[in-house]
């Protein structure tokens, strides 16, 4: 939703058409009062509501809205990001010799070096970096050898050797989402001709912002043309930053956390950085730190885009694996993750919506600067 406007309009409908009689209340998550209430009747035979609710007070807001009906009592809630009328800024710079691209949408500030590593090298939350990475170094890192960290995806039996043979680029761009958004970002593109199995195809990563949004949006095409049916496992990477988010030695000790939930429902919380761990729960992670507001959480389809996380003393690595069967000729492009960065962790509930998003794979109208960026 737009930054500026003055109000917002929040509906329930009941896709049963029951009759409801009894009392709804909506607020902002976290307010004492009620914004609104309405008493409904039987008489009234409503089974749709409407609220209007002031300007959200912060970036990452939370609507609540109780309802009351009959002997049913319910709570829902609906997360909402106020879009911002600046446009995203892109730059571009020189950084160890390396060409650097740069998004910022005023919020998040992202960046890549493709001639480094076809990956996003840096996340920066209002100056604080989410990213452990090796930039511009390739060193050796617990089992990685290389160690390039950051946020990367390439087909799991391709080893990060191999990824840095091919040829690799990147440019600025903006595409459409079914809801009619606009997200601006970088778009980095592995080209792969060296490889034997999968010469002839195109990996195409996009790390997509909102203005003055808190949320990154991140996912996968891949093109083939390698003469044969692919049936293969994509891996993607993030290492977090877990040691030095913060510059004083109270913010470098906080305990990160991991929080998740087990299939029945039950939620776990999980110490990073410290013992060896592998977390194989996949429902709605979020990521902290004692002690100090911002948290991380992971939005997607996890059916297809299947979590998991391992934490030693050296890293923190959330991946995502997802299946591609793709003849010769045809590409495919991945569910998105959203990573969203609220002060506080959201209710799971309430980030339904920007689950529900996809991005249409229509190249010649929705990769709006395709043309003019290759």
């Amino acid at each position: 939703m737009p930054s500026d406007v003055q109000e917002v309009t929040v509906a329930l409908h009941d896709v049963k058409q029951n009759v409801w009689e009894g009392e709804l209340s909506i607020s902002y998550a976290g307010e004492t009062r009620p914004a609104a209430q309405r008493v409904l009747s039987a008489d009234e035979e409503a089974a749709e509501a409407y609220f209007a609710l002031p300007t959200p007070p912060s970036p990452c807001s939370v609507i609540q809205l109780d309802a009351r009906l009959g002997p049913q009592q319910e709570t829902y809630y609906s997360a909402l990001f106020p879009v911002s009328s600046a446009p995203v800024r892109r730059t571009t710079y020189t950084e160890a010799e390396f060409p650097v691209y740069e998004a910022d949408n005023g919020r998040i500030r992202i960046s890549a070096a493709p001639s480094y590593y076809p990956g996003l090298r840096s996340l920066a939350i209002q100056g604080q970096e989410w990213l452990a990475s090796g930039f511009p170094e390739y060193g050796i890192k617990s089992w990685w050898n290389p160690w390039i960290g950051g946020l990367t995806d390439q087909f799991d039996d391709m080893s990060p050797t191999s990824v840095r043979k091919e040829k690799h680029s990147a440019s600025f761009v903006r595409v459409a989402d079914d809801k009619g958004n606009v997200w601006s970002g970088i778009r980095i593109r592995q080209s792969i001709q060296q490889h034997d199995i999968y010469k002839g195809t195109t990996v195409d990563s996009y790390y997509l912002l909102l203005p003055g949004a808190p949320v990154l949006a991140y996912m996968t095409d891949i093109r083939q043309n390698t003469g044969a049916y692919l049936e293969k496992k994509v891996l993607s990477e993030l290492f977090l930053r877990f040691d030095e988010l913060g510059s004083s030695s109270e913010s470098r000790e906080a305990g990160g956390w991991l929080r998740t939930f087990a299939p029945e429902g039950k939620m776990l919380r999980y110490a990073i950085g410290k013992d060896e761990l592998s977390v194989r729960e996949t429902k709605d992670y979020g990521f902290g730190f004692d002690g100090r507001a911002g948290v991380m959480q992971i939005v997607t389809d996890e059916t297809v885009n299947r979590p998991s996380f391992n934490t030693n003393k050296d890293i923190c690595c959330l991946s995502f694996s997802r299946n591609v069967r793709l003849p010769h000729g045809n590409e495919f492009r991945s569910a998105p993750v959203f990573f969203v960065f609220p002060d506080a962790l959201l209710p799971a509930e309430g980030l339904e919506a920007l689950r529900r998003i996809s991005f249409p794979l229509i190249l010649e109208s929705n990769d709006i600067e395709r043309a003019q960026t290759e």
